[in-house]
């Protein structure tokens, strides 16, 4: 199985550059730290300031439809999971502190269905995670294409700048096959 692809999009710089510059405009991440991870942001609204989000998709033939941002401020908030997202895959773009942490893969998980009570947003949880097998990482440097369905952790090293940033975009078609 291959679990992600490091991709070439045009205009990544620039949707970096303008999604740092939406985030400390438009919202108090960097201001306000959080032990929320993950940040839905209105697409709608976060697309008027980031229009080449959608030159970086098209030579994929993709059409974002969602983004949203997650952001590490403690290491420790970060848990082994897999996505609910109605989608298998998704696109992540380095914001922030990227460089030095990674993405890691894991089989062998047994899952449970959890359900932030502060946000109602649901995720699987890994409960067995002494048991899990790593068999995949990436480091974030470029665009990532990646199966967030499958049982994943972010791993930030002690001693790395926070907050740890990224763009995380959906679709509106599951981009998996660009991983078949």
């Amino acid at each position: 199985m291959i679990y992600y692809k490091e991709l070439d999009l045009p205009y990544a710089d620039l949707v970096q550059e303008k999604t740092l510059r939406y985030i400390k405009e438009q919202t108090k991440i960097l201001t306000e730290p959080s032990s929320y991870i993950w940040h839905s942001l209105n697409f709608e609204e976060f697309i008027k300031h980031v229009p080449e989000l959608f030159d970086a998709a098209k030579p994929l033939g993709l059409i974002p439809d969602m983004v949203a941002l997650f952001v590490v401020h403690n290491p420790e908030n970060s848990s082994m999971h897999a996505d609910t997202y109605h989608h298998r895959a998704r696109i992540n773009f380095p914001i922030l502190n990227c460089s030095g942490s990674s993405t890691s893969f894991y089989t062998n998980a047994k899952l449970v269905k959890v359900t932030n009570k502060n946000n109602s947003i649901s995720n699987l949880k890994v409960v067995n995670t002494e048991e899990c097998i790593q068999v995949a990482s990436v480091e974030i440097k470029k665009p990532v294409l990646m199966r967030v369905d499958e049982p994943h952790k972010v791993e930030v090293p002690t001693g790395n700048p926070l907050p740890r940033i990224t763009l995380t975009v959906g679709f509106t078609v599951d981009p998996v096959v660009l991983l078949e």
